[in-house]
């Protein structure tokens, strides 16, 4: 009988954390993980497990808490909770190979931050003068350098 598959090729690889740290001496604490979406970046993304309680009572081993340190994409985000440590794609580097893997070689770039300020459309500027200068009001060229007040631009300026 011939076995066919439906859909897409499913994006998981591996096992999940807690399955990984399950094996280990003292739930893995100490030891680097990463996950398998990270391997398409060209920085270097990874966990260093620092507290890990899987849920014992779970016999698929998909439960549990686990706390790390961060880096994702070249930057250390100092220590979080690992909320998707459920997912089947979690992989553990060899003690050997850790330091070698744990070498930032490329930093992820910083957002530029948004402008505060655009300048007035050009025929809306032309036609601003004109109508100032036929009321006798001298135009300032401060009045067409307009605030930027966006919900989009006001959500990033808050990260």
């Amino acid at each position: 009988m011939v076995t066919r598959f439906v859909g897409r090729e499913p994006i998981f690889r591996g096992k999940t954390l807690y399955e990984l740290c399950c094996n280990l001496k003292n739930f893995g604490e100490g030891r680097v993980v990463y996950r398998h979406i990270y391997v398409n970046f060209p920085e270097t993304s990874y966990y260093r497990l620092t507290n890990v309680q899987p849920d014992m009572s779970d016999p698929t081993r998909q439960a549990g808490t686990a706390w790390a340190e961060k880096v994702y994409r070249g930057q250390e985000l100092g220590m979080s909770r690992i909320d998707v440590g459920y997912k089947f794609d979690w992989f553990m580097v060899p003690k050997e190979d850790e330091a070698e893997f744990c070498k930032i070689t490329a930093v992820l770039p910083k957002k530029e931050k948004p402008p505060k300020h655009f300048d007035c459309p050009p025929l809306l500027e032309l036609l601003t003068r004109t109508d100032m200068k036929k009321m006798g009001e001298s135009p300032s060229s401060d009045l067409f350098r307009l605030a930027l007040h966006s919900k989009t631009h006001s959500k990033l300026k808050n990260h």
